[in-house]
């Protein structure tokens, strides 16, 4: 094993624990939706957000896996496939974290809470450590 695969995979494995842990707790309490859009839409536009925003931390969680797999790939023969399935579990999380941000902003819920900052500054830095994983494995070593 490489010292480059080495840090790659350690990286991997750091990016995907932080997005699992952003995608398990970011969620969105159905009390902040203002009441314009209760009395708009009824009751039921809080079970949408609710199954949304579970399909979202989900579709993060999934993405943080897919990545501590395609790092601990990286130390195998199939590089370039734990390449590319670090690009598609990056790009699955990266979906989740955004189209969170997006739902926040359709709530009309402008200044988010210090938890939902934490959750995402989390999930953005894991998201940015996978991908500077991915950039070092495709390196090739100085020294073999």
């Amino acid at each position: 094993m490489t010292v480059h695969n080495k840090n790659a995979m350690t990286l991997c494995l750091i990016g995907g624990a932080m997005l699992i842990a952003s995608g398990i707790s970011g969620l969105m309490n159905p009390e902040e939706i203002p009441n314009g859009l209760v009395n708009l839409f009824g009751s039921e536009i809080l079970v949408s957000v609710t199954i949304i925003m579970g399909i979202l931390a989900i579709l993060t969680c999934i993405g943080g896996i897919g990545i501590i797999i395609g790092g601990i790939f990286l130390t195998r023969r199939s590089f370039e496939h734990s390449l590319n399935l670090i690009m598609l579990a990056l790009a699955m999380a990266v979906l989740g974290l955004t189209m969170n941000l997006i739902q926040h902003v359709f709530a009309v819920t402008f200044v988010m809470n210090f938890q939902l900052q934490v959750s995402q500054s989390i999930g953005w830095i894991g998201a940015i450590l996978s991908l500077t994983a991915r950039i070092i494995a495709e390196q090739k070593p100085l020294i073999e």
